[in-house]
């Protein structure tokens, strides 16, 4: 499990993120896209491995969401710094049931349904499709 502290512009931990899921996207792929990230969501529940990384003392967690080209970066506020949770796409699953539930490298964060319905319905649809695709490109070149 890879996250980062995100107070502090280190040209290597950019380096290393950019290695884990990609650089980000040009300004033109984002337009292309229709947006790469998420809006708030919010958190029902998180593995214990997590935890220390958000605030203890207020009751509703959030996270946020940005894709990259071979993975994501979940953004978690904690108490005095923030972080950056680097998921490559082999590494990630997502479900869904009564909640959307993000799992990778023994973690995991379940979200709220509400927090993503409708406004990021599309954004998880791209994320999968993305997977998927990437899934797919890395299992014909091999």
């Amino acid at each position: 499990m890879k996250i980062f502290n995100k107070n502090y512009n280190d040209p290597s931990v950019t380096k290393e993120i950019e290695t884990i899921v990609g650089k980000p996207f040009s300004f033109r792929e984002r337009l292309k896209r229709r947006g790469i990230g998420s809006t708030k969501l919010h958190v029902l529940e998180m593995s214990e491995n997590l935890r220390p990384y958000f605030d203890k003392s207020v009751n509703l967690v959030y996270v946020s969401i940005e894709q990259r080209p071979t993975g994501m970066i979940v953004y978690m506020k904690g108490n005095l710094n923030d972080y950056r949770w680097a998921i490559p796409f082999y590494h990630l699953s997502i479900f869904q049931s009564d909640f959307y539930s993000i799992h990778a490298d023994g973690a995991f964060l379940k979200l709220d349904l509400k927090s993503i319905y409708p406004h990021n319905a599309k954004f998880f649809e791209r994320l999968q499709l993305s997977k998927a695709n990437y899934q797919e490109d890395t299992y014909t070149t091999n």
